[in-house]
């Protein structure tokens, strides 16, 4: 196998379409790529809204596949093997580029990309307004299912895009730690309640992520 540089590596970005673009694009700026060979188009709505129309080119994740999935805390990170599948069959490579929609204002798109971060790939754009803002312009759609890229890849997971309850308990109350619960304020103040208890992290300041 042929040793990958870090001045080829360099050399490849600055060959990417997506060179000098920032993290969040939009519509046209996707639009103009959507044949660059380096692209993994993501969407993370729905079967129903993928199967009616969905942007060329992009290849369904059910946002489910994205949480582990299981009581007490589903919404931890996935197993590993599910992320190596599941990367798989986008056709991961070290010169990907991801652009990651959704159509619920991008909090399965943020997660996606949260992922990502695990996984050492740091190479993503999150189109701003999601499909919503593509179907807004007037782009075209497609209705054609892109196929399943290839098997599982082998992934490093990374410890630092995560924090684990562990880790919070040993810092809460550190003055340079700041803890962002963006629920609803009704879950914040724990008067309605869809975990396990109400409330919420002490010293969490609550900021809808809507």
């Amino acid at each position: 196998m042929a040793y990958n540089s870090p001045l080829s590596f360099h050399r490849r970005l600055q060959m990417s379409a997506f060179t000098g673009l920032s993290l969040v694009i939009e519509p046209n700026d996707l639009l103009e790529r959507l044949d660059a060979p380096e692209l993994i188009l993501v969407d993370l709505t729905s079967s129903a809204r993928y199967e009616a129309g969905h942007i060329r080119g992009a290849r369904f994740v059910d946002p489910k596949r994205t949480q582990l999935g299981k009581p007490p805390a589903p919404g931890l990170l996935p197993d590993t093997a599910d992320l190596q599948q599941l990367f798989g069959e986008l056709g991961h490579n070290p010169d990907a580029v991801y652009v990651v929609y959704d159509d619920e204002g991008g909090g399965w798109a943020g997660r996606f990309i949260w992922l990502l971060d695990v996984i050492g790939h740091h190479r993503y754009h999150y189109l701003d307004g999601g499909v919503l803002a593509w179907e807004a312009q007037s782009l075209p759609l497609s209705t054609e299912v892109a196929p399943v890229a290839g098997g599982p890849v082998t992934l490093t997971l990374h410890d630092e895009p995560t924090a684990t309850r562990e880790y919070l308990q040993s810092r809460l109350g550190a003055a340079d730690l700041a803890i962002w619960d963006a629920r609803g304020p009704t879950e914040y103040s724990g008067e309605k309640v869809v975990a396990a208890k109400g409330g919420h992290i002490p010293g969490a300041v609550n900021f809808e992520w809507t």
